[in-house]
């Protein structure tokens, strides 16, 4: 199973005074390693509970926050709604698991859920040729990625 993670963890006082990657506020920072940590401690509860393993995971720097990508052994064959609530329990913004379900609901209204892309976040984002923004790894993402195993071996 495939868990992406969208989290909007950069305000508009982050944006306006530091740059999109790079530069940071000692209470983005704080922010962000306090989240990455609730992870890592929901990541575990998932593994107790419902017997989902951890294999890898990648965190990737946006302009807005992180995009984080999970990659599981799971016990079962998950519906697409079970992997839309596990990203709600690992606390992804909730507007776009919003829109995956509506994608979902669609896809089975059309009969073509299994042709369907409804889990996506973008490597790229661009509007009229210009870049919006774009994942990159910077070296956040390796703390923050020490910040959520901490979570988990807690």
């Amino acid at each position: 199973m495939e868990v992406k993670l969208d989290l909007d963890l950069k305000f508009s006082y982050d944006l306006e005074h530091y740059g999109m990657i790079g530069e940071y506020s000692d209470k983005f920072l704080n922010r962000a390693k306090a989240v990455f940590w609730e992870i890592g401690r929901r990541l575990r509860l998932l593994e107790e509970v419902l017997g989902i393993v951890v294999k890898e995971v990648k965190i990737r720097e946006t302009k807005k926050g992180f995009h984080v990508y999970i990659t599981t052994e799971e016990p079962f064959k998950p519906e697409p709604e079970f992997i839309v609530a596990v990203q709600l329990i690992l606390m992804s913004d909730w507007k776009r698991e919003m829109f995956n379900l509506e994608r979902i609901i669609r896809g089975r209204k059309l009969g073509n859920l299994d042709k369907m892309n409804w889990n996506v976040l973008f490597s790229v984002k661009t509007e009229n040729g210009k870049l919006l923004s774009k994942e990159e790894k910077t070296p956040l993402c390796n703390i923050l990625g020490e910040k959520l195993i901490e979570g988990y071996e807690e």
